[in-house]
């Protein structure tokens, strides 16, 4: 037990058509403000630039 509280969660998805890798979980906005529009583009965009890094990776792999 670590005493820590999950109050919010926002998850993003890592996907690059038609494989999906992960995904991105984000908790706990600040006090008093709960994830906005904002944040979930934020995150989107992480993920996206986080999938294309993933694939160009694994298509390197392949190559080698």
């Amino acid at each position: 037990e670590t005493g820590f509280t999950t109050r919010s969660v926002l998850c993003v998805p890592i996907t690059h058509v038609p494989d999906t890798y992960g995904c991105i979980e984000l908790l706990n906005p600040p006090p008093h403000r709960p994830f906005q529009g904002d944040d979930l583009r934020a995150a989107q965009d992480v993920a996206e630039a986080l999938a294309v890094c993933i694939r160009r990776e694994r298509l390197a792999e392949a190559r080698a």
